[in-house]
C-alpha cells in the first residue's frame, strides 16, 4: 500500500519516471529473488533449508542449475555479521542434519571472522601508534618554531588525510587564535584570525 502511494506521488510529480519505475520494478524484483532466501535467513536469524527451489516462491532459478539451497546466518554476540549459502543441483541434497551441522559450524566461522576483524583493527591501531611515536620523536628534535609548524603540517597527513590544514596559536595579548601555517591541496594559504570564544572569524581566507 505504501509503495503504491509513493508511486502515485511520483506519477504526479514526474509521470515519465513513474512509468519507468513501473516497468523496472518487476525486473529488479526478479533479479533479487535468488538472494531473498539468504536475506530472509539473515533478517530472521535462522537457517533456511529449501530442498527444491522450484517449489519455493522466494526463488526464481536465475542461478543456473540450482535445485537445493541451504542458507545459515553467521551470528556473533546476538548480531548477524553474514551468511553461509550452499547450493546444489540435486533435489533433496541437504538434510535437517546438514542444517544442524552447518549451524554449529557457522558459530565457529562467525567467531573466527570476528577475531580476524578485531586483529585487523588492533594491527591498524598499533601501526597508527607506531607512526605517532615516530612523529613525536621527529618533532621533538626540531627547535625552530616555523620549521616545526611546517613539518607538523606534512607529518599530520601520515596519520589523517586532509584537504586543508591549519595550525592556530593563541595570542594572549589579543585573546585571538592566529593562523601560523595553512595548507590547501599542498599549497600555502592564509586563514582567518579567530577571536577566542567567538564563532566569527576576523578577516578572510585567501591564497598565500
Amino acid at each position: 500500500m505504501i509503495t503504491f502511494v509513493l508511486w502515485c506521488i511520483l506519477f504526479v510529480l514526474c509521470w515519465p519516471l513513474a512509468l519507468l519505475a513501473l516497468v523496472l520494478y518487476p525486473i529488479v524484483w526478479l533479479i533479487l529473488l535468488p538472494f531473498r532466501i539468504v536475506g530472509i535467513a539473515v533478517a530472521e536469524q535462522r537457517p533456511i533449508l529449501v530442498n527444491d527451489v522450484h517449489d519455493d516462491a522466494r526463488y526464481r532459478g536465475l542461478v543456473a542449475g540450482v535445485t537445493a539451497m541451504l542458507a545459515v546466518p553467521l551470528r556473533h554476540k546476538n548480531r548477524v555479521i553474514g551468511a553461509l549459502n550452499l547450493l546444489s543441483d540435486r533435489a533433496g541434497a541437504f538434510t535437517p542434519a546438514d542444517e544442524d551441522i552447518l549451524a554449529q559450524f557457522a558459530v565457529h566461522i562467525a567467531q573466527a571472522i570476528a577475531n580476524a576483524r578485531l586483529f585487523e583493527q588492533e594491527r591498524e591501531h598499533t601501526a597508527t601508534l607506531e607512526t605517532l611515536t615516530e612523529i613525536a620523536r621527529e618533532v621533538a628534535a626540531i627547535l625552530d618554531l616555523d620549521e616545526l609548524l611546517s613539518r607538523i603540517a606534512i607529518l599530520t597527513r601520515r596519520v589523517v588525510d586532509y584537504r586543508t590544514f591549519g595550525i592556530f596559536l593563541v595570542n594572549d595579548a589579543t585573546n585571538q587564535l592566529e593562523p601560523k601555517v595553512a595548507l590547501q591541496y599542498g599549497e600555502r594559504m592564509k586563514l582567518l584570525t579567530i577571536d577566542v570564544g567567538n564563532t566569527e572569524a576576523v578577516g578572510s581566507a585567501t591564497p598565500d
